[in-house]
């Protein structure tokens, strides 16, 4: 027998080679169906195709929301917030005038009929008449025929405490009559500011109006009576202030906002990307000017993000199949072997992630990527059963004797290995991180797939394949002579191997040891993403917006819900919000008056002797230099004002559809419905990108929350800070706070197991070797690099914990098996090694090929889990495979 053929005799193994019942039971599985071949694969064809229609009803999330899992009352909230409530805008539209025009009347004119043809447009489109859509690039009138009818007659509930008595005051004779002298001599000013003060006394001549809350004066905005009426009264005298109807120009005039809005869409992100290609084709077609038509907010940003992840997913399992497809060549050097192992794992991991998709309807960006980084790992499984089936042919046995021989023999290390990365996903299940969860399980569910693939499937196709009547020993292993390299100075490889490990500790010092996690929110989205970057120019330019953070109310009765908008309204505008920008608080605040100040008010209007203040006014007036009939709108005004016996309330509310469906959810279209949820939008000058900046303004914004839910009023209810930003943070805690424990829950999984197959801890430590390797040398990495953690490139450790282990299994369960010699050992070693150069070479290219995505945190993923896997196979073959060369005895042959 020479040295370059492997012993044929099973005298050189070891006891622990003995045939287990794992394996008699797998060798019978490829035994029944390598002796079925035809039945075997027209199953698996079924299969298949049952598996490809389930998976293509599976949707791709990219919200938050998605993401993060409805389990988290944040997450929920934002579900009921992006499906029950038009509060927000589905699509912003920013329409803006070419370089070279001036932003004249002209020019905005122009805008304005662009602005108006749209809506013709949109509204005649027979797909969008289910999307219930509504279009908007005027301020919404809603609001102002909402004060003029309800809040203006009942003014007085509005007011607080301080600001009552004054008004009280105010309607004493005595009063009335000094203000009217003092408006005399105002409108005696000579010269424009005359003119200006004596419109404004003609709007309010009692000076009530300075009375009227900020928020409720800015809601209020009416046009002017020519009576002085209600109307007239309130209308503001700012010039910074707009009439009701005025189109939203941006700050410098040059460009058009117009908000899309819907009842049905939601979350889905189909019905989304009609709207959004539906408005870009009409925007394209009626855009006769030149125009600078750009799409932004949650509809254009998920649509971009869906199609671009949909994408990236096709291209890097395409990359990923045909990068591994050359390997296989360049391994095996005949083209069915890359076709064979590639269509049996692809098959399997198809049919483990098609059962699983009758449990799940959508799954998140990172879910979607996992059939590229499964045709790598799952591809291990093949490579190591092709690699022992060739060897045994080379032995003279039969297709059908090879088949069953080798999945006897492979079942442990092959099972062992495949579980060990079960643990590494499904350390990831228990996470609050709903994106996690589905990837833990779909990783799972496709590597279940790939193993079985393997021993049923795999017997069936090499029967089918290989007619020679035997194997020949011609460039099968010619790879695995590389452990003929490393048996030959096995110190010096060891010696090589912690190098590399010391050159990594002194990068990451020279680096501090960082371990930083990532401050921008964006590195989750798709970049470039033209619909990200219109919706922060939007903020930019417009002062009407801004970062929008919902905060939704619960409570049991409508009285209530009221009182705790108002309270949340106080808490979040208090100085320690303003302080992390907040600017505004909208909601139903601004529309009802507080129900804990509405018996004050009413014992103060039955203290109001109305016909007396009636006559008082009159008096005044008449003693004045003004004309009666000037102020007779006015005079009407103050008698409903003082009439009022009932508080507005939700009732009246729902009596404006428009003004209802920003403050109530969409299912409480009625009085009777949906008066115990409401939804307040904080709103932020900038952007909340930023990671610390973010942090800050949520923990602040929940620390109010929490405040107002500790009041008596919130001992029933709840306030819940949601949104982006909310959703993000709470994202990267969780991540943060969770990833230990997965890598804690991978590892014990991994020892126990480990033990329970080998039963020696010195063979669970070598088995454990590559493992540690690689978590070093991949932290290092991440250190000495300056790479930011984030919620997906964090998942690499636990995964490598469960994948790296592989290679120390097989090496391992060799030198058990033939152990007994170091040269039976190097020649045993030989198919092992070149198996597991390829696996290495395999498993680095799927995870290489989340490189292509254009998503930062997933690219991030994939160069993180590359150096890993690389690092691994370094630990398996330059140092523990000398260690068990070493440890095995030379013998006189040697």
């Amino acid at each position: 027998m020479t040295d370059d053929e492997p012993s044929r005799s099973i005298d050189d193994r070891t006891e622990d080679d003995s045939t287990s019942r794992l394996g008699l039971r797998t060798g019978q599985l490829a035994r029944w169906s390598a002796t079925r071949p035809k039945r075997t694969l027209a199953g698996a064809a079924v299969v298949l195709v049952l598996s490809l229609i389930l998976l293509s009803q599976v949707r791709i999330t990219t919200s938050l929301a998605g993401m993060l899992g409805k389990h988290s009352p944040t997450a929920a909230a934002m579900e009921r917030v992006t499906t029950q409530y038009a509060a927000g805008d589905t699509l912003l539209l920013l329409v803006e005038l070419p370089p070279d025009r001036l932003s004249d009347t002209e020019g905005q004119n122009e805008l304005i009929a662009f602005a108006e043809r749209l809506e013709a447009a949109l509204e005649s489109e027979e797909l969008l008449a289910p999307m219930a859509l509504t279009v908007r690039y005027r301020q919404d009138p809603a609001f102002g025929g909402f004060a003029e009818r309800v809040m203006l007659p009942n003014g007085l509930f509005y007011l607080d405490d301080d600001a009552a008595a004054e008004l009280i005051r105010r309607l004493s004779l005595g009063s009335m009559r000094e203000q009217f002298r003092r408006n005399s001599a105002l409108i005696a000013a000579p010269g424009p500011a005359g003119t200006t003060l004596s419109e404004g006394v003609l709007r309010d001549p009692l000076r009530l109006l300075e009375l009227i809350p900020p928020a409720l004066r800015a809601a209020s905005v009416g046009p002017q009576s020519a009576q002085g009426g209600q109307a007239g009264m309130m209308t503001r005298t700012s010039p910074s202030v707009t009439s009701p109807n005025a189109p939203e120009f941006s700050e410098d005039g040059r460009a058009l906002l117009v908000h899309i809005g819907s009842t049905t869409i939601g979350n889905d992100y189909r019905a989304a990307g009609r709207l959004v290609d539906a408005v870009v084709r009409a925007s394209e077609e009626l855009n006769t000017a030149s125009l600078r038509v750009s799409t932004g907010g949650a509809a254009a940003i998920a649509t971009d993000a869906s199609r671009v992840i949909r994408k990236d997913s096709i291209v890097s399992c395409l990359a990923s199949v045909g990068l591994v497809y050359a390997l296989f060549l360049l391994f095996y050097r005949r083209w069915s072997a890359g076709l064979l192992i590639g269509g049996v794992v692809a098959t399997g991991i198809v049919a483990g992630m098609g059962s699983l998709s009758l449990f799940l309807s959508e799954v998140s960006p990172l879910s979607a990527m996992i059939a590229a980084l499964l045709a790598g790992v799952g591809a291990d499984y093949g490579i190591h059963f092709h690699s022992h089936y060739d060897n045994d042919r080379q032995q003279g046995l039969s297709p059908i004797e090879a088949s069953t021989h080798t999945a006897e023999r492979m079942a442990v290390p092959i099972g062992t290995n495949c579980l060990t990365s079960i643990f590494g996903f499904i350390s990831l299940w228990p996470s609050k991180i709903q994106m996690l969860s589905d990837f833990a399980l779909m990783g799972a569910a496709g590597l279940v797939g790939a193993l079985a693939g393997v021993f049923v499937l795999l017997p069936a196709s090499l029967v089918l394949i290989d007619r020679r009547e035997t194997g020949s020993s011609a460039g099968r292993v010619r790879f695995g002579h590389f452990a003929d390299v490393v048996a030959a100075r096995p110190r010096v490889w060891m010696r090589s191997s912690l190098m590399i490990v010391g050159v990594a500790v002194v990068s990451a010092a020279m680096q501090g040891f960082p371990l930083r996690f990532e401050s921008d929110l964006s590195v989750l989205h798709p970049k470039p993403s033209r619909a990200l970057d219109t919706t922060i120019e939007v903020i930019r330019r417009f002062s009407t917006q801004g970062e929008l953070i919902p905060v939704e109310i619960v409570a049991p009765s409508s009285e209530t819900l009221v009182t705790l908008s108002h309270q949340a309204a106080v808490a979040l505008s208090s100085p320690a919000c303003r302080e992390v920008g907040v600017e505004d608080v909208r909601g139903l605040h601004r529309l009802l008056p507080n129900p804990q100040t509405v018996g004050n008010r009413l014992a103060l209007l039955k203290r109001v002797d109305l016909e007396r203040t009636l006559a008082d006014f009159d008096t005044a007036v008449e003693e004045s230099d003004f004309s009666p009939e000037s102020y007779s709108g006015y005079r009407d005004f103050l008698r409903t004002l003082l009439s009022a016996r009932r508080a507005p309330d939700s009732s009246d509310v729902f009596a404006h559809p428009g003004v209802a469906a920003r403050v109530f959810p969409l299912g409480g279209a009625s009085p009777n419905a949906g008066k115990t949820n409401t939804v307040l939008l904080v709103q932020f000058g900038e952007p909340l990108h930023d990671r610390q900046k973010r942090r800050e303004a949520i923990e602040t914004l929940r620390a109010a929350a929490a405040s107002v839910e500790s009041s008596s009023a919130g001992a029933s209810g709840s306030v819940t800070v949601t949104g982006t930003a909310a959703l993000s943070t709470e994202l990267e805690e969780t991540a943060r706070q969770r990833l230990p424990l997965a890598m804690l829950g991978s590892f014990v999984l991994v020892v126990v197991w480990l033990t329970i197959v080998f039963r020696r801890v010195l063979h669970v430590v070598l088995a454990l070797v590559p493992l540690l390797f690689a978590v070093c040398t991949t932290i290092l990495f991440i250190m000495a690099t300056g790479q930011r953690l984030n919620p997906i490139n964090s998942v690499a450790v636990p995964l490598l914990i469960g994948i790296a282990v592989d290679a120390g299994v097989f090496l391992v369960s060799v030198a058990r098996a033939y152990g007994r010699s170091r040269r039976s050992l190097r020649l045993r070693l030989r198919p092992t090694t070149h198996a597991l150069l390829l696996s290495i070479a395999t498993t680095g290219t799927a995870f290489a090929a989340l490189g292509l995505s254009h998503t930062p945190a997933i690219r991030s993923l994939g160069l993180v889990s590359l150096i890993g896997i690389l690092a691994s196979g370094v630990g398996a073959l330059l140092l523990v495979m000398p260690i068990l060369l070493l440890r095995a005895p030379s013998g006189r042959t040697d």
